[in-house]
């Protein structure tokens, strides 16, 4: 063989070499071209990243077999988000409840406290983080390749837990009802807008979404007299509904504005053809979802092996695919993955630390629920 047909059966060797380590799962494929990002170079070391996880790790989670995650995604946002991991891992079956706050993040701290794990992995786990650190509850996975990915203030410092999701928290408005000029720039003029006085405002049971994210930016002081003016003056509705169900009712016509409401199920239901859209007053409440494996989890290989991915670009950018939830990650911190930009993009963040939850959350919480046993009763 001459020296020139030897170098190009060599390069011809390296082209289909690469092209092998460069084939991606079907389900990969299929989501990098519905969020168009195929070939984008924000995701050029995609693979890279999935592979960081140890072969010996591979293999301990596989020989498991299975894996439970407690969470707040519907299950088929879940099977649509995991598509890319079950594709990867075929010998791993996930398992997913679905639930809210007591049912994804207090009933497996009770089991764990009977000595039963109900669950390998509580996503979401809100000021409960506490509670599991004192219990002993949480397994330390800081050790996993990926956890750099993420910023350290989204990251336990002892390795405990981790944020693999951002949320933006806001306010959802009738699109038919409210002009977008009208809305209150700020949490201030919200409480001197009098035409959402009386009942249009239907007000949401969840302080941790947001309350706790501006008493972190605006202090004690200012976060009591907002309870105060908004509960004795502005009088909104006092509703017992979860954040879903309130930007649904803000399509139905039962109120003008919901609080606190996420930008990417407001979306959603607007993309369903609902006459709502999504904004929020300044300093806007940013949250970090706290992510944990459980102490003691039989399945403690695979738990680790499902964070590495979801900590990498492939598993952050499969969350946003299935239900438009901003990843973490450093190196994708991008308008493409805000579904309102405009209502973000250069405005004041109150960001909702965890380390916020574990200190002040207790008092917040209390200072809430005296206020609103009181209003709510005197509105019936």
């Amino acid at each position: 063989m001459s020296l020139r047909s030897s170098l190009l059966l060599g390069a011809a060797l390296a082209l289909l070499l690469a092209g092998q380590a460069a084939a991606l799962p079907r389900s990969t494929e299929t989501m990098l071209k519905e969020v168009k990002l195929l070939g984008d170079p924000m995701v050029a070391d995609l693979e890279q990243e999935v592979t960081t996880s140890p072969a010996a790790l591979i293999a301990a989670a596989k020989k498991e077999g299975t894996l439970t995650i407690s969470g707040s995604m519907r299950d088929q946002d879940f099977r649509k988000m995991t598509g890319p991991f079950r594709e990867r891992y075929p010998g791993i079956t996930l398992k997913y409840i679905s639930g809210d706050t007591n049912m994804r993040s207090v009933t497996p701290l009770i089991a764990f406290r009977q000595g039963k794990i109900i669950a390998d992995i509580v996503e979401g786990l809100g000021n409960n983080v506490s509670d599991y650190r004192a219990a002993g509850a949480l397994a330390k996975t800081d050790d996993l390749p990926n956890y750099k990915n993420i910023p350290t203030e989204m990251q336990d410092p002892d390795g405990y837990w981790i944020a693999p999701r951002l949320r933006y928290w806001g306010i959802t408005y009738n699109t038919s009802t409210v002009k977008e000029s009208d809305l209150p720039k700020t949490w201030d003029d919200l409480l001197t807008a009098k035409a959402f006085y009386n009942g249009r405002i239907g007000l949401l049971n969840r302080p941790n979404n947001f309350l706790i994210n501006l008493w972190g930016a605006k202090g004690a002081a200012w976060s009591k007299n907002f309870i105060e003016k908004l509960f004795t003056e502005v009088k909104p509705q006092f509703r017992s509904e979860g954040a879903d169900v309130g930007v649904e009712l803000v399509g139905a016509g039962e109120f003008d504005l919901s609080i606190p409401t996420a930008d990417y199920r407001t979306w959603e239901i607007a993309h369903k053809g609902a006459p709502v859209a999504w904004y929020s007053p300044e300093p806007i409440p940013l949250s970090f979802s706290a992510l944990a494996v459980i102490a003691g989890s039989p399945h403690l290989a695979a738990a680790k092996l499902y964070v590495n991915w979801f900590l990498s670009k492939e598993g952050q950018v499969a969350q946003f695919w299935a239900e438009q939830a901003p990843p973490s990650h450093k190196g994708m911190q991008d308008p493409r993955f805000l579904v309102y930009p405009k209502a973000i993009l250069g405005k004041q963040l109150a960001p909702r630390y965890p380390k916020l939850l574990e200190q002040d959350m207790p008092t917040v919480q209390k200072l809430w629920d005296q206020a609103w046993q009181k209003a709510s009763s005197k509105s019936r």
